[in-house]
């Protein structure tokens, strides 16, 4: 009778606890380093509580420690991968950023980006701030917390995961990722090209000016005012992509 209970009620909990355990450490903003470890951990396990009463999962009375470890890493895997999809998208603001700092001369001018724990330049950790901010104030983690209950759907607990579809689908992904985030520096890209084409004829018109010493604090001045101005659209417009690509990958509706 026990061991019975065991598996009908805890084993259940656990299971999903592990799902969200996962989403919680590779989603944007809780997998930033300056959020605690042991706050994940409780939130993880608070969230899963309140959800597993609703999700009716059916457990085989006859599994074994040995089963439900590999059930476990399975769906800490797949709660992970839901979390990294929404990290590849919030990448299109990291790619975005590096391209606009290439072009008004601040590449090399590098900071600890939080939101992928890793050195990138100043631009990039601004964009991937505002970012994560437009992220959470258009409640898009409330799209993905209700994609992990929903992936349930797609993602049964006794069904064997299509690893093909699943890589198939991430690296058409990343290549959107990829796209929208050049689309989204397209502005600065043709705003330099103009201005660098101006250096250039005004090097050719005026030789004895030290056109490098001229056109760098013209080019920062430019690519700040540049983002103040079309800022807003960048970030409503990576909301917008996020929300669609997200529901699109995991079909929501």
């Amino acid at each position: 009778m026990t061991n019975h209970l065991f598996i009908t009620e805890f084993i259940p909990f656990f299971l999903v606890a592990c799902r969200v355990i996962g989403l919680f450490i590779s989603m944007p903003f809780l997998s930033q380093v300056e959020i605690s470890g042991r706050f994940r951990l409780f939130a993880a396990l608070g969230f899963a509580f309140l959800i597993t009463p609703a999700l009716s999962l059916s457990i085989d009375v006859t599994m074994n420690f040995t089963t439900i470890g590999i059930f476990a890493i399975r769906e800490i895997f797949i709660g992970f991968f839901i979390g990294m999809v929404g990290r590849t998208l919030l990448m299109i603001m990291d790619i975005a950023g590096s391209m606009i700092s290439t072009q008004i001369g601040l590449s090399s001018a590098t900071i600890l980006n939080p939101g992928f724990a890793s050195q990138g330049a100043l631009t990039s950790l601004i964009m991937v701030l505002f970012g994560t901010a437009i992220f959470l104030a258009l409640d898009l983690h409330h799209l993905m917390f209700r994609s992990l209950v929903q992936s349930y759907h797609l993602f049964p607990i006794n069904k064997t995961l299509m690893i093909n579809d699943i890589t198939k689908g991430y690296i058409q992904l990343f290549s959107t990722v990829f796209w929208v985030g050049v689309q989204l520096s397209m502005p600065f890209t043709i705003a330099f090209i103009v201005i660098q084409v101006c250096f250039g004829l005004m090097n050719r018109m005026i030789p004895q000016m030290q056109i490098f010493f001229v056109s760098l604090p013209f080019q920062i001045w430019a690519g700040l005012t540049i983002m103040l101005l079309i800022g807003g659209t960048m970030l409503l417009s990576f909301g917008k992509t996020f929300d669609h690509e997200f529901r699109t990958f995991f079909s929501l509706g």
